[in-house]
């Protein structure tokens, strides 16, 4: 199965309450980015972003934990951060393969909506694979190789991402 090697689902086991409460303070209390700032947001697609060794959240940090014991993916790392993405009605995210700086892939877990995310062709951006999710679903992308895009399905769509450390062999562990 092509999935597998650019991304894998997952359910995650932390309820979602306490996850869209934090969320919803982190919108509330700092600054977003918005379409004005990068390029691959849709007309009203914001993000908030924080560093996760700031986070005193237990719903947050046993998400971390689910996923770093279970998954074998290092979240915590001296620059990492989670970001929460909101997406309005009818915006997508274009086809594009995210810069390796600052994380080796990402895991990213739905709080409201249904978004549908594709593997795109690196030349040709035609989809080759596809993958749905909605609430408590995540992912886990290999975005730092593989060109992908997305959308929201259900006219708005809030998910919080978790960046994988730059150092990880995530080609590896995709292979694994």
């Amino acid at each position: 199965m092509i999935t597998a090697k650019w991304c894998r689902k997952f359910k995650s086991p932390v309820e979602l309450d306490p996850l869209l409460v934090f969320a919803r303070k982190i919108m509330l209390t700092h600054n977003y980015v918005g379409k004005s700032a990068y390029e691959l947001l849709g007309k009203n697609t914001k993000y908030w972003e924080v560093k996760l060794k700031n986070v005193d959240n237990v719903a947050v940090n046993n998400l971390v934990d689910y996923v770093e014991s279970i998954h074998n993916l290092p979240l915590r790392f001296e620059k990492s951060y989670v970001s929460i993405w909101e997406y309005g009605d009818g915006d997508e995210l274009p086809p594009h393969v995210d810069p390796s700086i600052s994380q080796s892939a990402s895991v990213v877990v739905g709080l409201i909506g249904k978004f549908e995310l594709y593997l795109n062709d690196s030349n040709t951006n035609e989809v080759i694979d596809t993958v749905s999710y909605i609430p408590p679903e995540g992912i886990i992308l290999n975005n730092t190789v593989c060109k992908h895009s997305g959308k929201c399905l259900d006219n708005y769509r809030l998910g919080m991402l978790f960046s994988v450390d730059p150092t990880f062999n995530i080609q590896e562990w995709f292979n694994g």
